[in-house]
């Protein structure tokens, strides 16, 4: 089975699917992507914000933390480092042009997409990040 994004049960003012786990292996590995991920936005937004630094440290460690549990229990967990960057320090710029809905669209989207390569081996390439 693919992870898909499907459509939220609740009633949102933005106009995109959020990302909803089939089984339990896609939402551990959904929720270690989206913290490496978290970690890549909040590094752009706290950049030269030294007193902040302990944040995004702890946001990192703790998706390493869950990436150890998870494969120590079995579960495939793989992702593109640099596409998470990249991706992280775009969401952050949209955030701060108060562009919340592409950021969180963005968001939605590179989770499916890398959930789908980490437990399906889904090629990235095949699977491009609309610009």
């Amino acid at each position: 089975m693919n992870a898909t994004i499907t459509h939220s049960d609740h009633s949102t003012p933005y106009a995109f699917a959020s990302f909803k786990p089939q089984s339990s292996d896609e939402t551990i590995v959904a929720g270690i992507i989206r913290k490496i991920l978290h970690y890549h936005i909040l590094r752009v937004q706290l950049e030269g914000s030294r007193p902040w630094m302990h944040e995004k440290q702890r946001v990192r460690a703790k998706g390493f933390a869950e990436e150890r549990e998870a494969i120590d229990s079995g579960i495939s967990v793989s992702y593109d480092d640099e596409l998470l960057r990249q991706q992280g320090t775009r969401i952050a710029y949209l955030l701060c042009r108060d562009q919340v809905e592409e950021a969180m669209m963005i968001e939605e989207e590179i989770i499916t997409i890398s959930v789908n390569h980490s437990l399906y081996g889904t090629d990235l390439e095949a699977m491009r990040i609309a610009a």
